[in-house]
C-alpha cells in the first residue's frame, strides 16, 4: 500500500476516534445575578458508566456529582438538561444512602429540606438501591415520561440494566449520563461573576459540534505534512 494511501486511512481513524467516548455538554454557570450560587454546571452523556465511576469521573474534572439543594436549584437543572439535548435515561446526581435505609446525604456534606422524589421513591426496589438520579425524558417524550421528567429516583450504584437486575418498565430509570458541579473558585468565574475570567456561561452544545472539527483540521494537517515528506 502506497503511504498516502496509509496516512489517509490513518487520518480518518483519528477522526473516528477523537470523537468517541462520551459526550459532553459545555459547562454553565448558575449565575449569582440571577440568584444562582456561581457554580458551574455540566451535563455527560454516556448511557454505561455507574455512579462511581461518574463520580470518579466528575472529581477528575474538577468537580463533584452536583448536588441539588433547592426548587431554584432544580430548575436549573431541567433546564440545562433540556438545552442540553440529553435523551432519555437517568442522570446520576451527588446524592447517596449513608448509615441506614432511606437516609439519603448528599456527597458534599450539605444539608437541604428540599427533596424532589417522584411518588413512592425512595423505595429500594429489590433491596439494591442506593444512590440517586434524575429522571429525564425529552420534550417529545410520552406523557408518562413527561410527568416524571425531572424527578428523583433511587437506584443500584450499578445503574439499570444490570446483570442480575430485574429491569423497571420505564425507559427514563435506564442510564443516561450524570451531572457535574464545579465550585465557583474552580471555573476562573471570580467568585460567580459570569463573565469574570472568562467563567463559561454558553448554552450547551453536543461534544460532537466540538470534536469532530477539531480532530478533523488535526488529521488534515498531519496527513499533508507526512504527505510532503512521502
Amino acid at each position: 500500500m502506497k503511504i498516502r494511501s496509509v496516512l489517509r486511512t490513518a487520518a480518518c481513524a483519528a477522526v473516528l476516534s477523537w470523537g468517541a467516548g462520551a459526550a459532553l455538554a459545555g459547562p454553565v454557570v448558575w449565575n449569582s445575578g440571577s440568584g444562582g450560587n456561581g457554580n458551574s454546571y455540566e451535563v455527560v452523556i454516556d448511557n454505561t458508566v455507574s455512579w462511581d465511576a461518574a463520580r470518579s469521573a466528575a472529581q477528575a474534572a474538577g468537580g463533584e456529582l452536583a448536588t441539588i439543594t433547592s426548587q431554584a436549584e432544580q430548575s436549573f437543572v431541567e433546564s440545562l438538561l433540556s438545552s442540553s439535548g440529553a435523551p432519555v435515561g437517568s442522570y446520576w446526581f451527588g446524592l447517596r444512602e449513608e448509615s441506614a435505609e432511606g437516609n439519603y446525604q448528599y456527597v458534599t456534606g450539605e444539608t437541604s429540606p428540599f427533596h424532589n422524589w417522584l411518588v413512592g421513591e425512595p423505595n429500594n426496589e429489590g433491596g439494591v438501591e442506593t444512590v440517586g438520579a434524575v429522571l429525564w425524558t425529552p420534550g417529545n417524550g410520552d406523557s408518562n415520561g413527561l410527568a416524571r421528567r425531572g424527578h428523583w429516583n433511587d437506584e443500584p450504584v450499578s445503574g439499570y440494566p444490570g446483570p442480575g437486575l430485574v429491569n423497571p418498565g420505564e425507559n427514563d430509570v435506564f442510564r443516561g449520563g450524570y451531572l457535574i458541579e464545579r465550585a465557583a473558585a474552580d471555573t476562573g468565574g471570580g467568585g460567580g461573576d459570569d463573565n469574570g475570567g472568562g467563567a463559561p456561561n454558553a448554552v450547551p452544545l453536543p461534544a460532537a459540534v466540538f470534536t469532530f472539527p477539531a480532530a478533523a483540521a488535526f488529521a488534515g494537517v498531519f496527513y499533508r505534512r507526512m504527505s510532503r515528506r512521502g
